[in-house]
């Protein structure tokens, strides 16, 4: 699960490819914290090449977007393939972290 980290102002930008699993999810809830304690106002996910998802990337995912909302940030999902979109929808977090189609409507979503 290679991850790429950019920064935009105060968002920070995560391009996740591959999968997020068991063996991984460390990494990723590891990203997340540093994130988060380096002062990222707002995080945007780019999903645009994530493959799989397992359970406890998806916690990971909603216990970020708790920790934003008590900051007054948000967690944006950006281009996330039609099976994941289908998955998030499903568990209904679609209901709970905006999901855009672009960087440009991530941007815009994570203000």
């Amino acid at each position: 699960m290679p991850l790429e980290i950019e920064q935009n102002g105060a968002i920070g930008i995560v391009r996740i490819e591959g999968a997020i699993n068991s063996g991984n999810s460390a990494k990723f809830q590891e990203t997340m914290r540093d994130l988060l304690d380096d002062g990222a106002k707002s995080i945007i996910l780019d999903l645009r090449e994530l493959f799989y998802i397992c359970s406890l990337g998806i916690g990971i995912i909603a216990k970020t977007r708790g920790e934003l909302n008590e900051r007054e940030g948000k967690l944006v999902l950006q281009s996330p393939r039609e099976d994941i979109r289908k998955l998030l929808t499903m568990l209904r977090l679609d209901k709970i972290i905006p999901i855009a189609d672009s960087r440009e409507e991530a941007l815009e979503l994570s203000k």
